[in-house]
């Protein structure tokens, strides 16, 4: 593995302009320190929930932020973290975006769960025109860490969706998936490459979980042997697994109809808040 200027690769031939796009901001000996413990301070993760041996899903922290629910500091410092996921290129602190990413890296690389990974990918941002997200810097800083050579998508979004967060709790809770099924389909330039594969989606954050079940059925209805859907924060005690019929090729044209679907609620969490927030706070 090659530490230079700051950019973990193991391809030493990887040097020049991805360096300087993923490369690690270290303006002082301070900085190296605090990186290096944020690689080594994962616990435990905020939710996780298994689905059988294909789908599997984990949210790395805790994101509530309501007022009744967190302290008065611990809410500055996740409104940190959730600007840092959701800012375009010109309003992120590169610092807080680097904890972030080691964070999930220092996961990432030390649990087995996540060993046998083939392609990495993002939950693509409801306007197909908006490709630079954090969450699509921190994938592929790690894609290119973990040596994977699949560099294309495996779901891509062809028509604009409404934002689910404007849309109303209300909105969301009966339209479901659906806004996701019309809009998203399976990658078919990577079509050889998704089948039998077990593929990694990171997010930013879950709040039902339909995002994350919409890219359950649709890639392993493309024929992905896994599918582990991971996000840095989980907003709520909801997690809704569904169960959709199918018919078509989810790489164009398909319909998804609704069968059933479980709620979650309150399984699966745990008590993570300040191992993470307590080193995203030392932002200066």
């Amino acid at each position: 593995m090659l530490i230079d200027g700051g950019c973990f690769l193991k391809n030493p031939d990887e040097r020049g302009e991805k360096i300087i796009t993923y490369g690690i901001p270290i303006n002082k000996i301070e900085d190296l320190i605090l990186y290096s413990k944020v690689l080594k301070i994962h616990k435990e993760n905020y939710f996780h929930l298994g689905h059988g041996e294909n789908y599997e899903v984990y949210s790395f922290n805790n994101a509530n932020t309501l007022g009744f629910r967190v302290g008065a500091e611990e809410k500055k410092v996740k409104e940190i973290f959730q600007i840092n996921l959701k800012a375009n290129i010109s309003n992120r602190d590169a610092k807080a975006l680097m904890i972030i990413m080691l964070h999930l890296l220092g996961e990432l690389s030390t649990s087995s769960n996540f060993s046998d990974i083939d392609i990495w990918g993002t939950f693509p941002s409801s306007n197909p025109d908006n490709q630079d997200t954090s969450v699509t810097f921190i994938k592929e800083a790690i894609r290119l860490i973990d040596g994977s050579k699949v560099n294309k998508e495996p779901l891509i979004r062809h028509t604009k969706r409404q934002k689910k967060q404007t849309s109303g709790k209300l909105y969301k809770y009966e339209n479901k998936i659906n806004d996701d099924f019309q809009t998203l389909r399976a990658n078919p330039v990577i079509k050889d490459k998704i089948k039998g594969a077990v593929i990694c989606i990171i997010d930013d954050y879950i709040t039902t979980g339909y995002s994350a079940e919409a890219a359950k059925h649709i890639l392993l209805e493309a024929g992905a042997k896994k599918v582990i859907f991971i996000s840095v924060g989980k907003f709520g005690r909801e997690y809704f697994s569904t169960e959709y019929n199918i018919e078509g090729d989810v790489y164009g044209d398909y319909a998804a109809n609704f069968v059933s679907e479980s709620d979650f609620n309150g399984r699966g969490y745990t008590d993570n808040d300040t191992e993470f927030l307590e080193f995203i706070g030392k932002i200066e």
